[in-house]
């Protein structure tokens, strides 16, 4: 099926598409990438399963050059398999786009900061919020896990022709490695004593990241860079996210002009272009 009319202009007019979850991370990438943004068309296209979906669907259809980019989340990075022809969304290793913004100089230097506060003022400040998320972060890790445990690897429908009575249903669902594996997957989700310890790991996991630094990698980015933003300017002439957009703008022209771009998200451009034949 070809791609809908008001879509197929969006694909080809640049020799490489990228969909990504947010306006954020359009409008950084869009910026640290410059002059070679000319390249690329980046598109937005929602959380993580939806852009999986529209990029399996139009390489499906042709659309060899289409890409997608991610949030890791709680998920695991595909980092060192993005060269692989067979990688066609990555996943970074940094939390959320927002992560790759904690740079301190970045963020004392560029002109959202308003306020004037300093290289070491941005990072007290940083560490101080990160170290309020320890318990938060835990909760989401685990509820991450279970539902990794109870919906990883979930069933795809079956086709029409496959499902013709009662007897086949059946069989298709008792097939399912998912289905056979269910109670496994299930057991000890539900019980207070097991969710008090997977509870307190986590926490332990996540105040291990806190105290060795990896918080900024690690951490949920986005709670963090917009309480950041407020205590760099106090001002409100836009929407939340218009504004932590125009954060990240400024941060991304520091980054450039400084030549302190992130190595991982360099690679990811090289990485693009040469997989649509063009030369770095």
């Amino acid at each position: 099926m070809p791609a809908p009319g008001h879509l197929a202009p969006l694909l080809t007019v640049r020799p490489i598409v990228l969909w990504v979850e947010d306006s954020l991370t359009k409008e950084y990438l869009s910026r640290i990438w410059s002059p070679d943004d000319k390249l690329f068309n980046i598109l937005i296209g929602g959380g993580n399963e939806t852009i999986r979906g529209i990029v399996l669907d139009l390489r499906t259809q042709g659309y060899s050059h289409i890409f997608g980019l991610v949030d890791r989340d709680f998920r695991d990075s595909n980092q060192p398999r993005w060269p692989n022809p067979g990688v066609n969304v990555f996943v970074p290793d940094f939390f959320e786009m927002e992560n790759y913004l904690f740079s301190w100089p970045a963020l004392a230097g560029c002109k959202e900061n308003r306020l004037q506060r300093t290289e070491a003022e941005v990072q007290r400040q940083a560490e101080s919020l990160a170290q309020g998320m320890t318990w938060w972060m835990a909760c989401r890790q685990v509820l991450s896990n279970y539902r990794d445990r109870l919906i990883g690897d979930f069933p795809k429908h079956p086709t029409i022709d496959n499902i013709q009575s009662l007897s086949d249903a059946e069989n298709y669902v008792k097939g399912q490695e998912w289905y056979r594996d269910i109670q496994s997957r299930a057991a000890g989700i539900g019980e207070d004593s097991a969710l008090s310890s997977d509870l307190s790991s986590a926490h332990s996991d996540q105040q291990e990241k806190l105290s060795a630094g990896r918080w900024v990698q690690e951490f949920s980015g986005k709670e963090i860079f917009r309480r950041i933003r407020g205590f760099l300017f106090n001002e409100s002439y836009a929407s939340p996210s218009e504004m932590d957009v125009d954060l990240a703008k400024a941060v991304a022209d520091w980054q450039a002009e400084n030549k302190q771009i992130p190595v991982e998200l360099i690679k990811l451009r090289d990485i693009l272009k040469n997989r649509v034949g063009l030369s770095n």
